[in-house]
C-alpha cells in the first residue's frame, strides 16, 4: 500500500503536468501557491483517484489546503478501499456525486470557496 512519501511525490508530478510553470513541494498550498483553478484542482483528483484506485470524496475538500494535506488524507482512503474489498462489501465510490447527477463540479467548487 502507498504510504505519504508515495502520495506525495505522485501529487507534486500531477501539479507539475497541470501547472508546468510552478515550482511545488509539499507545503504549497493548492490554491493560492499553485494557482490552482477549480477546474485543475478536480483535474487533480481526478489523477489521484485513478492513479491509486480510490474516490475522494468532497467532504474533505474543505481541510485540504496544502500537498501535504491531501496526501495525509490518502492513506485512509485508500486502506477503506482495501477494508470493503476485503469484507466483499459491494460499494461505489463517487467523488462527484452520484453518475448522471447534478451539480458535480459546481458543488465541488462551492466547497472549495473558489470562484
Amino acid at each position: 500500500m502507498p504510504d505519504f512519501n508515495d502520495y506525495t511525490a505522485y501529487i507534486l508530478t500531477a501539479l507539475r503536468d497541470l501547472k508546468q510553470d510552478i515550482t511545488v513541494s509539499e507545503h504549497t498550498n493548492l490554491v493560492t501557491e499553485a494557482g490552482l483553478s477549480s477546474l485543475q484542482v478536480m483535474e487533480l483528483i481526478e489523477k489521484i483517484e485513478d492513479q491509486f484506485d480510490i474516490s475522494i470524496p468532497l467532504n474533505i475538500l474543505p481541510d485540504v489546503n496544502t500537498v501535504a494535506d491531501l496526501a495525509h488524507q490518502l492513506p485512509g482512503l485508500h486502506a477503506q478501499v482495501v477494508r470493503d474489498m476485503q469484507d466483499g462489501a459491494v460499494t461505489q465510490h463517487h467523488a462527484l456525486g452520484p453518475p448522471g447527477g447534478a451539480g458535480g463540479i459546481e458543488q465541488a467548487i462551492d466547497m472549495l470557496g473558489i470562484e
